[in-house]
């Protein structure tokens, strides 16, 4: 088994913090083997920004993601983008309060709440794991406890709860 997935946003999304949080999930907890990376404009924040990883129980001899079978996308500039790798990608996760123009798929596209959820819970930094926490429903690559692990090295006590919160929530929250 082998998944190319790329996650993009724009700068100040986490985008970058997703991807770390999925591959180190993907490896420590899953057993898998990892290749992951990002790429962002020198912009701080708003410019275009992605992570990638490869995720696999096998040999990984690829160190870049040439046609993903799973996208996350946060918001509608990704979208319009990466519209090129839309048509032919199985799974596609949009969060759906920014995203409302989807091009035509042969896949599957999954709607998160991801941005209500982050500010319902008081914290809009947080959709990033909102995304995660529906990447792990639908794909069942990556269970909802490795990443909760993952946060819980990473990130101190005073945010790692809403994290983990957002990321249970959408878990549940995607359709």
């Amino acid at each position: 088994m082998k998944h190319e997935i790329r996650i993009a946003g724009s700068g100040g999304q986490g985008v970058v913090f997703a991807g770390t949080i999925l591959g180190r999930s993907a490896c420590v907890y899953e057993g898998l083997n990892v290749i992951q990376s990002q790429s962002y404009g020198a912009e701080a924040r708003g410019g275009r920004c992605r992570a990638d990883a490869i995720l696999s129980d096998g040999e990984i001899y690829d160190i870049i993601v040439t046609k993903p079978d799973v996208l996350l996308i946060m918001n509608q500039t990704s979208m319009d983008f990466y519209n090129n790798l839309v048509a032919d990608c199985p799974t596609i996760l949009i969060n759906s309060d920014i995203v409302k123009k989807i091009p035509e798929t042969n896949g599957r596209v999954f709607k998160i709440p991801a941005t209500k959820i982050a500010n319902d819970l008081g914290t809009p930094a947080v959709s990033n794991m909102a995304m995660l926490g529906g990447f792990s429903a639908v794909t069942e690559i990556i269970r909802g406890e490795s990443i909760e692990k993952s946060l819980r090295e990473t990130l101190g006590k005073d945010i790692v709860e809403r994290n983990i919160h957002a990321v249970r929530e959408g878990f549940k929250q995607t359709e």
